[in-house]
């Protein structure tokens, strides 16, 4: 068997968390980990400690290494955090995407259409969208900010596409949003991306409180 490397673990272990494996709240054991993946326990916490420099993970006495629940209050500031850098990033993309770059983007909004009740396939697809703006923004100091922040909006849970009213409206912000970058109009491309984020945080406070109400 091939040798996990430092990268491989890391990989995992955060594949783990994400995907809810290790729900939030929940302690990471690192003597669990070493027999899952058959390491000793020095990488182990290597990448525990990394995981914790990305928010994926948090330290809690008693208890340890501990997957973090997000209260309203840290949702609300990655929200903030996150209408800034989509904003910049339509934006920049307006000005220095290339037209095959934008282009795919087109292909990617019409090829949603078509998944308004496919929700799994939506929410992966929903996250190569924003991720190609970032890129095409061609900055790369952007792109470092907007990968750690990823991360941590990862820990969000559900996606709130699966209410098909919600994702027809996200869809068509998309393709409003990607109508202004092809025109060149940088300002309107950011107002229109932090408009975006900020319906995406609305349908999150309802996942909340519906969840809340349910309890």
């Amino acid at each position: 068997m091939k040798k996990m490397t430092s990268q491989d673990l890391f990989n995992a272990i955060r594949d783990k968390i994400i995907h809810g494996e290790i729900p939030p709240g929940e302690s990471v054991k690192e003597l669990d980990l070493v027999r899952e993946f058959n390491v000793s326990r020095t990488p182990i916490r290597e990448v525990l400690k990394k995981l914790e420099t990305r928010g994926l993970l948090s330290y809690e006495k008693n208890k340890g290494m501990v997957v973090p629940i997000l209260e309203n209050q840290a949702i609300a500031e990655l929200f903030v955090i996150r209408e800034m850098l989509e904003g910049t990033a339509a934006a920049l993309a307006a000005k220095y995407a290339t037209d095959e770059e934008i282009s795919i983007l087109k292909d990617m909004v019409e090829e949603d259409m078509t998944r308004v009740d496919d929700a799994a396939m939506l929410a992966r697809t929903n996250k190569l969208f924003h991720d190609t703006i970032n890129h095409i923004a061609h900055n790369s100091y952007l792109l470092k900010f907007y990968s750690l922040l990823n991360e941590s909006m990862l820990l969000l849970g559900k996606t709130s596409l699966t209410n098909p009213t919600r994702a027809q409206k996200t869809i068509k912000q998309h393709q409003e949003i990607v109508e202004a970058i092809e025109k060149r109009d940088a300002d309107l491309a950011k107002t229109l991306a932090k408009e975006h984020v900020k319906s995406a945080y609305r349908a999150r406070l309802r996942i909340l409180l519906d969840r809340e109400i349910q309890k």
